[in-house]
């Protein structure tokens, strides 16, 4: 259901479209009918058992919308939620000419996250921290600063730390430094430095 209004070189635009799956709603948007779009945007996502891992647990986004569907699409504002309290908020693009990402924002995870995420893994608590990634999916550049709790493992556990990491070449070719540390204190760190080649190596 919905409603479009033209004003003058396009249209204003209040709908809300609803599946068996998700409902998606556009206030106060604007449209010239072909290949832009904007508005202040909610998608509203029912949980899937058998759905990626983002998708179990229900989802929740709300931005502003700033659609141009030849070039960019832009999430500004955004706010992404699950069901188990994991968040996003910041902002996000996507190009479509050379399939470029970037995300830049705060990031929570809760333990029935990390739980998705690791099987095998207990989060004491929440994963928090930034993140700014950009490029193409097949080589972008990574910025995060994170701080964990208490995770315990079959075989062990990590106390909570403070890492940072700034690496490029993502996925397949990691080049960049990864440090963490101990944030009670203690005398735990670790410094790495990664280099990769066109080759794999």
């Amino acid at each position: 259901k919905g409603a479009l209004d033209w004003r003058r070189d396009q249209y204003a635009i209040d709908a809300t479209i609803t599946g068996p799956l998700a409902s998606l709603t556009i206030n106060d948007g604007r449209t010239d009918l072909r290949s832009n779009v904007s508005g202040e945007t909610s998608l509203q996502a029912s949980a899937r058992e058998d759905g990626d891992f983002w998708l179990k647990n229900g989802l929740t986004l709300e931005t502003q919308l700033d659609a141009d569907f030849e070039n960019t699409i832009r999430l500004n504002e955004a706010s992404v939620s699950t069901g188990d309290g994991s968040r996003f908020t910041g902002d996000a693009a996507y190009r479509l000419e050379d399939g470029s990402i970037s995300l830049d924002g705060d990031l929570v995870a809760t333990p029935d996250l990390v739980a998705l995420l690791a099987p095998g893994a207990t989060a004491q608590g929440n994963i928090t921290g930034d993140i700014d990634l950009s490029g193409p999916l097949d080589r972008f550049t990574l910025k995060a600063a994170r701080e964990t709790p208490l995770l315990k493992f079959e075989d062990g556990s990590f106390p909570p730390m403070n890492i940072k990491a700034g690496l490029s070449g993502l996925p397949s070719l990691p080049t960049g430094e990864i440090s963490a540390r101990a944030s009670n204190d203690a005398p735990r760190r670790l410094n790495a430095q990664l280099r990769s080649s066109e080759d794999g190596a």
